[in-house]
């Protein structure tokens, strides 16, 4: 699931890897969501949760985990959100003016890139937790993506997929069934904002 809001995603500024923490709105979302945790059906309650290393993935995932009683959880760079280079702090106004025509920053992390951080890093949590029965990731908007691609798009994930943006606190399930395929459960998930509004 992606981090609760910070006050560059109100404002429409690019995070990458810039360390900006949760926002009192998306503390509220992670509060939501760690509420709704419970609920879910005892094959989906998370065993075990990892979160980026950055600061608003690891306070989404202090809210969360301590809601389903799994107060300890990892940390890991490997789940960090696409690096934006000079494009981090700035709107996409400020950079579509200072770089007409660039749909990325030419210093930024490459697709491929993101992609084999991520999913190397998924192998090595499934590694070393082999009988967990659910998994929780507290990670980022694009590097998400990343293993979304691989489920939907096979052999195809090392190519930036179009769309599928996920929505602060947006809870995503994809499970591995027994014949070892993993489907996409449930994509962007945000009920638990809906009565907030």
């Amino acid at each position: 699931m992606r981090h609760g809001e910070t006050a560059h995603n109100a404002a429409g500024r690019w995070q990458g890897q810039t360390d900006i923490p949760l926002s009192d709105i998306g503390r509220g979302q992670a509060t939501r969501l760690a509420a709704r945790l419970p609920q879910l059906t005892s094959d989906l309650l998370p065993t075990v949760v990892y979160s980026s290393d950055l600061s608003r993935a690891v306070e989404t995932a202090q809210i969360l985990s301590m809601s389903i009683g799994q107060p300890v959880h990892h940390q890991t760079s490997a789940f960090r959100e696409r690096g934006y280079g000079s494009w981090e702090g700035k709107s996409r106004a400020e950079c579509a003016e200072l770089w007409p025509g660039h749909t990325r920053p030419h210093d930024g992390e490459a697709w491929p890139d993101v992609y084999n951080r991520m999913t190397t890093g998924l192998s090595d949590v499934l590694k070393l937790h082999p009988d967990a029965g659910s998994i929780m990731i507290v990670g980022h908007g694009a590097s998400l993506k990343a293993i979304i691609a691989d489920v939907l798009y096979p052999g195809l994930g090392h190519q930036e997929p179009p769309g599928c943006l996920l929505s602060n606190t947006g809870l995503t399930v994809i499970q591995r069934g027994g014949d070892d395929i993993w489907r996409l459960e449930r994509l962007n998930d945000t009920r638990h904002l809906e009565d907030a509004a």
